[in-house]
């Protein structure tokens, strides 16, 4: 039996999984009282944690369940399901090992220090298993990405951190709220405790949204010509081509960067991110950027286009979270978008782009997609981030699946989109995202692109550069800029509130709900 939870979690979820078997909950549950169940529970994870500490020997009710897994190894999966003793064992094994794994992967803060001094765990398991699991996340990063598992590749399985736990519907994802499971090996995901010089307030967080650049012209959209479009790889039948966008000259002030930083922290207290849309930042300006904003202590988080090398090559269309170490050295994390925009005739003609793109094509945005991952970013205890550009947002995946199994407390989703309008689809997804796994959501276009979106018979918003949607708060919220405002201010305040696990077991209020408390423009 393996002796690290995580891996026990892997195998015996991934039988429920794929065996359907985890309805049994619903059809008989609990096996003993619901007050005997949860509180043996969170005393064999204690236990688990300190046997791995001294001896790495799981619990004898854990080795007792894992027997009925080798008992019935030679059975089909889709006869789990009726088999009772064993569908117990494999829910009980996962929630041994979902509550040995508490605080897997999150910057402890007050919440999570005060419960583990309540349990009686000695100082030195906690430093034990903190070792074990950033080697574990850190493993082979570059290469396979990150995975809490030490004896299971992550071509076969992986297990990441965990923040969120479905309030609704019955899933897989509903049996953990420490450990999530996932199967994808098509994107690589990348989990970052951030190094940060300054740590971040235990109960609020504010974003300072640029959405720049301010003025975008029609003349930036070009067709690429069709002998660089068909070079090696980029072949398109008729009816098809690629297009360019071309950042100006001008178009990044650095500069109004760092006035508007002192300005907003000079009105709410403090910055701790500067935050601008997709393909806002020229790749040439984007270390001068990075410094000025990092020289302010704030984390830039960056839509990034890098222009072709040569005429016949696609560009980058990235996002970059740039953050300063306790050390003062700047880290930067890219992440590459995943599916290239694609402008229709509908689109052409609500950005008026028909001078440069024939409306009677389809048009692919000529960017190089890579190999796919996706960075989850741990600042503190209560705020784990995503960052999504644009359409990554609206497809399911490759990026979906994983965003709902880890349930990130916040999702950015950076776009060159027209105004964020409720109506609209950032807001239906955003809604989504809000609803199951329970994620904070906030997507940001530019002020250029909104002023430019001019959709037929509707009456234009170009002030609506922003939308916000939290799980507790109702309806999306609107935000908008003034036309001599350079930016806004968004002040997030850390609500905690108690979810529970399919089986009944509760998180004791450590689910942190980035909630929307306040909304100041800036003018600089």
């Amino acid at each position: 039996m393996p002796s690290w939870p995580p891996d026990v979690f892997a195998i015996a979820a991934s039988l429920l999984q794929k065996s359907g078997a985890y309805n049994y909950v619903v059809r008989n549950w609990p096996p003993k009282p619901l007050d005997e169940w949860v509180k043996e529970m969170q005393q064999l994870g204690l236990q688990w944690r300190q046997n791995w500490a001294y001896s790495s020997l799981a619990p004898d009710a854990v080795q007792s369940w894992w027997k009925a897994i080798l008992a019935n190894q030679h059975s089909a999966i889709s006869d789990i399901r009726d088999n009772k003793p064993l569908c117990e064992a494999l829910i009980a094994l996962c929630a041994a090992a979902d509550e040995a794994s508490s605080g897997f992967g999150v910057i402890p803060g007050e919440k999570l220090r005060k419960l583990r001094k309540e349990s009686g765990e000695p100082d030195d398991v906690t430093r034990k298993i903190t070792r074990s699991v950033n080697r574990a996340l850190e493993l082979d990063r570059t290469v396979m990405g990150s995975t809490l598992c030490k004896q299971i590749h992550p071509s076969r399985l992986r297990v990441l951190p965990k923040l969120h736990v479905p309030q609704s519907g019955l899933n897989i994802r509903s049996f953990s709220r420490n450990l999530a499971l996932s199967n994808s090996d098509e994107i690589r995901p990348e989990w970052i405790s951030v190094p940060v010089d300054e740590p971040v307030s235990e109960s609020s967080f504010n974003l300072l949204l640029l959405p720049w650049p301010r003025v975008v012209k029609p003349k930036q959209f070009k067709a690429v010509p069709a002998a660089a479009a068909t070079s090696p790889g980029q072949h398109l039948p008729g009816g098809f081509g690629f297009f360019t966008y071309e950042p100006a000259a001008d178009q990044l002030p650095v500069d109004i960067v760092v006035s508007a930083i002192k300005k907003a922290r000079d009105l709410v207290g403090s910055v701790g991110a500067v935050v601008l849309p997709e393909l806002a930042v020229p790749f040439s300006q984007h270390r001068e950027l990075r410094d000025k904003v990092l020289g302010e202590n704030a984390f830039l988080i960056a839509g990034v286009a890098k222009g072709a090398e040569s005429p016949d090559e696609p560009g980058d269309n990235m996002v970059d979270f740039s953050a300063l170490t306790k050390l003062k050295r700047p880290v930067d994390y890219e992440q590459s978008k995943h599916h290239r925009w694609k402008l229709d005739k509908s689109q052409i003609i609500q950005y008026g782009l028909g001078a440069n793109l024939d409306p009677h094509k389809l048009w692919w945005e000529h960017i190089r997609i890579s190999g796919r991952k996706l960075n989850f970013m741990a600042i503190s205890e209560w705020l784990t981030l995503a960052v999504l550009i644009c359409e990554d947002l609206a497809r399911p995946d490759p990026v979906g699946d994983m965003v709902r199994a880890v349930g990130p407390n916040l999702v950015i989703a950076l776009l060159m989109d027209g105004p964020q309008l409720t109506s609209r689809w950032s807001s239906r997804y955003a809604t989504v995202l809000a609803d199951d796994p329970g994620c904070s959501v906030l997507s940001l276009s530019c002020h250029g692109m909104t002023k430019l979106s001019r959709p037929p018979n509707v009456a234009s918003r170009p002030n609506v550069v922003a939308i916000w949607k939290d799980a507790k708060s109702g309806s999306p919220i609107e935000i908008d800029i003034g036309p001599d405002d350079m930016g806004v201010v968004l002040c997030l305040s850390a609500q905690y509130l108690e979810e529970f696990t399919a089986d009944s077991r509760s998180d004791r209020c450590t689910t942190g709900y980035p909630i929307l408390a306040g909304i100041h423009p800036i003018r600089v």
